[in-house]
């Protein structure tokens, strides 16, 4: 199905309508309201948002299926968090496979990303909350255990081989060889969010938090979603100056240090294939600093 297809889908009432004819029985007599639609540029879907009676509902499409992972680690967990008032993930709605589209809750709030950019006074504090509930999810090793074992290196290694830079190819190459063998060594896996970034953090005035996108959710080591929040935070194009989140005790500093390298040569692959190949370099060059200094 092309893209175009996939858009015109989520834009059809009466499309929506069918598909979640089964979370909301009454659907042909409900009343379904398209509030906005966009493509994301972050995670290449197609996203709708809906206003169906009283309930915001928002639909993810893409070309990969990634969104069935979301959808199942959604329901994997949704149910146990319902017992933490202060921890949030959205409710998991539907998933069409023919269509590749992911319904779930909408979530108000502001996001870890936009109170950065406005100098919040709580950024620290959300900061804070954002390491409980890591670390709450990390006790999650007694659910089914359905999702991939290790990282997902797959988006990384298709952008690895579209980068014309020997020195950038290089310094991925050592790094996927020291996550083999970082796995290799791990007796104990935990639940990782995959993709915990200031975009995918929200808020509100209690300092309630929500973490959206759960599309790379996997069995990892419990250093993956540290590193990869800081390495959001030191690394993207984004400018979050002095804002880090702290590292629990007991974890290993080596494992850290390996995970946030990784997501940050993640993160310099997108914007070099994607984006400005000037900022690329400067991210590499910032990798390069804080690896050999």
């Amino acid at each position: 199905m092309q893209i175009q297809e996939r858009l015109e889908n989520l834009k059809n009432v009466e499309t929506i309508k069918t598909l979640l004819k089964n979370h909301f029985p009454a659907s042909q007599n409900i009343n379904i309201e398209i509030k906005k639609e966009y493509m994301d540029e972050r995670s290449y879907s197609l996203v709708a948002i809906y206003a169906i009676d009283d309930t915001k509902v928002v639909g993810v499409a893409n070309s990969d299926g990634r969104k069935k992972t979301d959808y199942e680690a959604s329901n994997l967990i949704y149910k146990h968090i319902k017992s933490q008032p202060q921890f949030h993930i959205p409710q998991p709605i539907h998933y069409d496979d023919e269509n590749k589209i992911y319904f779930r809750e909408y979530i108000p709030g502001n996001s870890l990303h936009n109170l950065i950019k406005a100098a919040d006074t709580k950024v620290t504090e959300i900061l804070d909350c954002v390491q409980n509930f890591l670390l709450w999810e990390q006790k999650l090793s007694y659910i089914p255990n359905t999702l991939t074992k290790g990282i997902l290196t797959s988006n990384f290694k298709t952008n690895m081989q579209l980068i014309n830079n020997p020195e950038f190819r290089e310094m991925c190459g050592i790094i996927l060889k020291a996550l083999d063998r970082a796995y290799a060594t791990t007796t104990e896996y935990v639940f990782v969010h995959g993709d915990v970034n200031p975009n995918n953090i929200f808020t509100n005035s209690s300092c309630d938090i929500t973490l959206i996108d759960l599309e790379l959710a996997h069995w990892g080591c419990k250093e993956e979603d540290f590193a990869n929040l800081n390495a959001h935070l030191t690394y993207s194009i984004e400018n979050y100056e002095n804002h880090a989140i702290e590292i629990p005790k007991g974890f290993d500093k080596t494992k850290v240090q390996l995970f946030t390298t990784y997501y940050a040569l993640l993160i310099a692959s997108h914007v070099l294939v994607w984006g400005d190949k000037s900022q690329g370099d400067r991210i590499i060059e910032n990798i390069r600093k804080n690896l050999y200094t």
